[in-house]
């Protein structure tokens, strides 16, 4: 995106990442492991930066030690490995003052379990870091995956008061950070007035 953000359109934007679950895992690792730009190579997208400039970890995964998700660690790296390797995988661990702006939010009772985000909040805090973390009361493992859309309304109440509010909190984050221009064509800023009056 970054390389064609030209014809795209979005020349002098932000270009941020988004997971879930597993897919949290990996977009922390893109926010504390992204590689510099090689000026000498000769190919155009390996010149830039894989730095996000910003980071949505949604119930991720973030952590193979203590508070780990077994079978995250053992699909990607086995059952058994080395503390330096667990540390290495572990986001909490690879946090550094070049670790871009974090939003994250999780649910008490996921399967993945909520100190996963705990613990990265607290490494992005101790580094004075922008981060945002939001812990609902339920929502259980994919909380995102659509609910609260097009459903009646007595179902939309139940679920917003929960994990359902979490994309209009993101935008929140995106303009405290200035990430995104502060305009009021935003569409999360319609679906938070039907929201509030629909509670």
């Amino acid at each position: 995106m970054k390389h064609q953000s030209k014809e795209l359109g979005i020349e002098n934007a932000k270009v941020g990442i988004m997971g879930f679950s597993a897919g949290g895992h990996l977009s922390c690792m893109s926010a504390t492991r992204w590689l510099e730009g090689d000026n000498e190579s000769k190919d155009p997208i390996e010149q830039l930066s894989s730095r996000p400039d910003f980071a949505f970890l949604i119930y991720p995964v973030i952590s193979f030690m203590a508070h780990g998700h077994r079978n995250s660690k053992v699909n990607l790296l086995r059952e058994s490995v080395s503390e330096e390797v667990g540390k290495r995988y572990s986001g909490e661990f690879n946090v550094t003052q070049e670790t871009p702006p974090i939003f994250m939010v999780h649910a008490n009772d996921d399967v993945v379990k909520v100190e996963n985000s705990f613990v990265f909040y607290q490494a992005m805090k101790k580094m004075s870091l922008p981060v945002e973390l939001h812990i609902v009361s339920r929502g259980d493992h994919g909380f995102s995956n659509g609910k609260g859309w097009g459903i009646p309304a007595d179902e939309t109440v139940r679920f917003t008061r929960s994990g359902g509010q979490w994309p209009i909190w993101t935008l929140n984050f995106l303009l405290e950070e200035k990430l995104v221009p502060n305009s009021s064509d935003w569409v999360w800023l319609q679906r938070q007035k039907e929201i509030k009056a629909a509670l």
